[in-house]
């Protein structure tokens, strides 16, 4: 037995653990060094090669140059500066106000205190050849009183539904058809949440919920007013939906390119709407044709893959600087991951993080952003099934 604890404990031994103690340091660190390298010369190839295609790690550069308040839809003072959060709240402020305004016509908005449960709707459209059904969102409303109607009205649902939202706000709805004739339509993302070390990925968007309720609100206006055949009301809902829809369209992020896909497609079931009641005359159809040319999906798209490269580029750093932040946020964003993982993710090497960032710069550029800026249709189509 002595000699075992001799053997283990004596200066023999203690040699050999430092021997081997140095030699695992020393392998260790071989690796950090050698994955460091590997992972800084990959990152270079991917920031080289994004050089060379012109592209810009800047998200200021996608944003396009301002134009005049008075030649811009969201220069209107119902929607200036509505992208705008103050004091890192989206309900305060006269920006708040703004939103809640907006939010306020939506006639399938939740009530305080009222029925949740959302009415269902059938399908309708050109898709389907089918109006749309007013009578369930009327229900609602009537229910709800997420509109005031006139208890009073003995009209057709359409005309009550139509009278409602004058009530809720003419003025809102008189002033966004003025502005609607403006030439161009511009939202400025609230780049300023980029201030005091927040990342790209924290950009505040507050506005598009409320955006979302009011497009909401003037695709059952143009349907009602469409069935009562007051076609300036129609048209003004339709066009007004344009030009929201071209607005958010230029601000850079991925949400973006969705909301206003689903803003055009609103407008197109609203267009059905009117033309099957054949309310809208020559010169609103030909004002509404040449709104519907000038979309540039293929400028709206990139801007927005663009975004979400630099976004998930910022995402990867930030997870390789703050591990135990980004585990948090991981959390947040619904998953329960172990507090040690955040502690795993900081002794990971540097090289690890910049081999992902220029895998993603690739993969972006080969499967997304030049097959749709240099490229055919087909050929995204192949690059986004090769994603799949």
């Amino acid at each position: 037995m002595k000699n075992l604890l001799r053997a283990l404990t004596g200066p023999r031994a203690r040699r050999r653990y430092l021997w081997t103690a140095i030699s695992l340091v020393t392998v260790i660190t071989l690796i950090y060094q050698v994955a460091n390298w590997r992972g800084a010369t990959a990152w270079k190839r991917a920031q080289d090669r994004l050089a060379e295609e012109g592209e810009s790690f800047d998200l200021k550069k996608l944003v396009p140059p301002p134009i005049p308040e008075e030649e811009n839809f969201f220069g209107t003072p119902a929607l200036y500066g509505i992208s705008i959060t103050e004091h890192g709240d989206s309900q305060a402020g006269r920006r708040g106000e703004q939103r809640q305004r907006l939010q306020h016509l939506n006639p399938g908005r939740r009530v305080s205190g009222k029925r949740k449960d959302h009415p269902k709707l059938a399908p309708s459209g050109p898709q389907s050849g089918t109006p749309r059904d007013l009578s369930p969102v009327f229900d609602y409303v009537k229910e709800t009183g997420s509109l005031p109607l006139d208890p009073a009205a003995t009209g057709s649902v359409a005309a009550q539904f139509l009278a409602a939202f004058e009530d809720a706000d003419a003025e809102l709805f008189s002033e966004l058809a003025a502005a609607a004739r403006r030439p161009r339509s511009q939202v400025a993302p609230d780049l300023t949440t980029l201030a005091g070390g927040k990342r790209l990925f924290e950009i505040s968007l507050p506005h598009y919920q409320a955006l979302q309720s009011l497009c909401t609100a003037l695709t059952y206006r143009a349907a009602a007013a469409a069935r009562c055949g007051d076609g300036q009301r129609a048209a003004e809902s339709i066009e007004i939906m344009l030009r929201m829809g071209e607005g958010v369209g230029t601000e850079p992020a991925l949400i973006s390119l969705l909301v206003t896909m689903l803003f055009d497609f609103l407008t197109i079931d609203a267009i059905w709407e009117a033309t099957r009641c054949d309310v809208l005359d020559a010169d609103t159809l030909e004002r509404i044709q040449r709104s519907l040319s000038q979309i540039d999906y293929q400028s709206i798209y990139l801007r927005a893959t663009r975004a979400e490269l630099l976004m998930g580029l910022d995402a990867i750093d930030f997870i390789g600087r703050e591990g135990g932040e980004a585990i948090k946020l991981i959390g947040y964003l619904g998953g329960a991951p172990s507090p040690a993982l955040g502690n795993l993710l900081r002794l990971a090497p540097r090289g690890w993080i910049d081999q992902n960032r220029s895998h993603l710069v690739h993969w972006n550029l080969d499967y997304i952003i030049l097959p749709a800026r240099d490229g055919t249709l087909d050929e995204l189509s192949k690059g986004l099934l090769r994603i799949e």
